[in-house]
């Protein structure tokens, strides 16, 4: 029973604590290392202290956190790029790995030969890399710079091209460490259905970013790293609400939200408004757009997508008025969304921004 536990597991990880000697000089540096009586110069820096997770086979898994809080040291010890000071690291499988962008890639080089050179690396002929190079090829992109050296990429280009080269070697194991977050929209698009297919053949991805929307759509599981320990391991919905909390919650550098204007005679006046306007909107429906009906609607906007969906109508209600053009600091507004799907879809997905202008 243990032993097929164990095999439906890509990577254990088991109480891995890593730490790093900082110097404040090169001169400091020199003086330990030559002192007759081992006196210490240094000061150890806990990049990662006890951390434990498992990563299931065929699952998407995700990690958050602040910069500094220990990722990027994380996936280095699971990569077997670096090695943990104390605890162990388990992988079941062959990995493939985006750990920062271009990362093994000779600048020198051409994207070709980059490509064959890493295929090398993982154990693959010429002969075979030959058979991936159009595939590799195709999914980059990149025009005639595939047969450019790598030191007249564009960032996008770097990206478009490793992450090529990784996803088709034949992986068990997946790590992208942000490398995602230079690409376009419609090369992020083609990287995420791709992960779909990877799961789909029962590879595992392991996902750092600070996408939470990433996070939460294509994430089975997930942790939240702080200052190099986990305080959060669940699912992504938990996870992300933790991370929110810690950027933007009550202890966080804003201090307490400002209370609600308003008393409770207004508020239960503003309340009956707000249910008949709510009413009134929710007892039409709109045959076709009705966005630009609004006294708030921007004249200017540009829809994309496959519209497969579709807002059809929307309300904004701020305290005692509707489709409030201006709000004020301390305001609860409140947004309701009418949506026609024109097709069936799984876990739609969906979100908005706030920007002040000027």
């Amino acid at each position: 029973m243990p032993d097929k536990m164990e095999n439906q597991i890509a990577v254990s990880v088991q109480n891995v604590t890593k730490s790093y000697r900082l110097f404040s000089s090169i001169t400091e540096r020199l003086k330990e290392v030559l002192h007759p009586f081992k006196k210490t110069y240094h000061r150890d820096f806990l990049a990662l202290s006890g951390v434990s997770l498992e990563v299931k086979k065929g699952s998407v898994f995700g990690i958050i956190g602040r910069n500094g809080s220990g990722k990027s040291t994380l996936l280095q010890i699971i990569c077997s790029v670096s090695q943990p000071t104390s605890g162990s690291v388990a992988v079941n499988g062959r990995i493939s790995s985006l750990l920062s962008l271009g990362a093994g890639f000779n600048p020198e080089y051409t994207g070709r030969a980059n490509v064959m050179f890493n295929g090398s690396l993982m154990g693959f002929t010429p002969s075979e890399m030959k058979e991936r190079l159009p595939l590799i090829q195709s999914f980059a992109d990149i025009g005639d710079f595939f047969d450019q050296p790598v030191k007249t990429y564009s960032s996008g280009m770097y990206v478009r091209l490793a992450f090529a080269s990784a996803i088709n070697v034949d992986p068990d194991i997946l790590i992208i460490d942000e490398a995602l977050a230079v690409g376009d929209a419609r090369f992020q698009q083609k990287c995420y259905q791709k992960f779909n297919d990877f799961k789909d053949a029962g590879k595992t991805i392991i996902l750092v970013t600070h996408d939470t929307g990433a996070v939460l759509t294509h994430c089975e599981n997930a942790v939240l790293l702080d200052n190099g320990s986990i305080i959060e391991n669940g699912h992504p919905k938990d996870v992300v609400n933790r991370y929110f909390d810690m950027l933007f919650g009550l202890n966080s550098a804003g201090g307490n939200a400002p209370p609600v204007a308003g008393n409770i005679e207004n508020n239960n006046a503003a309340e009956n408004r707000k249910n008949t306007k709510l009413d009134e909107f929710l007892s039409i429906t709109p045959d076709s757009d009705n966005c630009f009906t609004r006294k708030n609607y921007n004249k200017n906007e540009y829809r994309y997508g496959d519209r497969k969906a579709e807002i059809i109508d929307y309300l904004v209600i701020c305290g005692n008025e509707t489709d409030s053009e201006k709000i004020n600091s301390g305001d609860l507004v409140e947004i309701y969304y009418k949506v026609r799907f024109h097709h069936d879809m799984e876990k739609p997905a969906f979100g908005f921004s706030l920007h002040t202008i000027g």
